[in-house]
């Protein structure tokens, strides 16, 4: 008996954490992927609510006896004492085609690494939700694609870890459109966090697909986007620079600075099989095990209304792969960076700030003068 889907509300599991604003909701997911239509497959989603605090949170959750989620770090991704949602895939530990109405379970957050699953604690019941998206770099899906295995999500302590300033905007994205709406969900948060006065009209959804010509040829988002994108902004006058990364190893250490210092945008971009995906990073964090994730925003039900939210993906070095929902164990292909430059001031500005700047160092050394004049009267009486 097929389950009806509510939209996006999900059935939450209210828990004794739920006054400082900690929930947990449960689904299991089908894949629409292109011509690929899996129901009832192994993968299950644990939608997190929390507070974001001053430190890292960790995130267990013990599913039927096995500890499917283990140590996630919960970050800060929109600012301290902001409520937030993050999505988790796992393990249902079900066969293919099973459907899975309740689980017995048991999480827990915490401030540090717990070395045990937590009990369980009572039973869930389980949604239907749905990855219900094409790959928007190429041509998209085909017959032959197939939907990779949950990978356990197994955390550790937080080494370091880079956030922008705000919270990204993340727009409903039509199916096969994650470049475009990615893209125009990093230009309007450059806008807003800014101050630019680039018309809204020139960097929305549409406009970026004419601007990448997208769909063009039977391709979704040729290869070459990036360029393309930034022509057109030099075409606006948009005060952005772009930067593409073909990410290597030492890639990484560029992202938590563009990220954390100043503020620049950053599309994760991953391609394998003739197809791809992005998607625009919020968070970036690296474990003491080396391992490299990363929260980003994105539409994960493209096409229906209320599929955005924020999902956790994982990078490991040694085989350079994106695991998650819809990177789907694809390489790392690259990043796209984004960054406002500063926007050129009138002369009469500039010579009026600097007029500023004499007077300024004029009014210091005068007082540092008078200073001087009153420590010495002081010492001669």
């Amino acid at each position: 008996m097929a389950r009806t889907r509510s939209g996006v509300a999900l059935v939450a599991v209210a828990l004794c954490g739920l006054a400082r604003g900690q929930s947990v909701s449960f689904s299991q997911m089908d894949w629409h992927v292109g011509p690929l239509n899996v129901a009832n497959s192994e993968w299950g989603r644990a939608s997190v609510s929390y507070t974001g605090a001053d430190v890292p949170l960790y995130f267990n959750l013990n599913v039927n006896g096995d500890w499917a989620i283990e140590n996630m770090p919960l970050l800060s991704g929109a600012g301290t004492g902001v409520q937030e949602r993050i999505n988790f895939s796992f393990d249902l530990g079900t066969a293919r085609g099973t459907q899975v109405d309740s689980i017995h379970y048991g999480w827990s957050i915490t401030e540090g690494l717990t070395n045990d699953a937590p009990n369980l604690t009572g039973v869930a019941p389980v949604s239907d939700g749905a990855y219900n998206y094409d790959y928007g770099i190429g041509g998209g899906a085909t017959e032959e694609d197939d939907i990779p295995p949950p990978v356990k999500p197994k955390g550790d302590a937080v080494k370091r870890t880079a956030r922008h300033k705000g919270a990204l905007p993340n727009q409903e994205s039509k199916t096969g459109e994650c470049v475009p709406t990615g893209v125009s969900n990093s230009l309007q948060y450059l806008k807003k966090q800014n101050h630019l006065s680039i018309d809204d009209n020139k960097i929305s959804i549409e406009s970026i697909k004419n601007a990448i010509k997208f769909g063009v040829d039977q391709k979704y988002s040729p290869p070459g986007w990036a360029d393309l994108k930034k022509a057109y902004l030099e075409s606006i006058g948009a005060p952005i620079t772009t930067t593409v990364l073909t990410f290597a190893p030492e890639d990484v250490d560029t992202l938590f600075k563009e990220i954390g210092d100043d503020d620049c945008d950053v599309e994760l971009d991953a391609y394998e099989r003739g197809n791809g995906h992005v998607a625009a990073i919020q968070t970036i964090t690296q474990l003491n095990n080396g391992t490299i994730q990363m929260d980003v925003a994105q539409d994960s039900d493209q096409g229906s209304d209320g599929g955005t939210g924020i999902d956790r993906v994982t990078y490991y070095r040694d085989d350079r792969k994106i695991y998650g929902p819809m990177f789907d164990s694809r390489k790392f292909h690259g990043a796209v960076v984004e960054c406002v430059t500063p926007e050129p001031q009138p002369l009469a500005v500039l010579g009026g700030l600097a007029c500023l700047a004499v007077l300024r160092r004029r009014r210091q050394r005068l007082s540092k003068d008078s200073n001087q004049s009153k420590t010495a009267s002081a010492r001669a009486s």
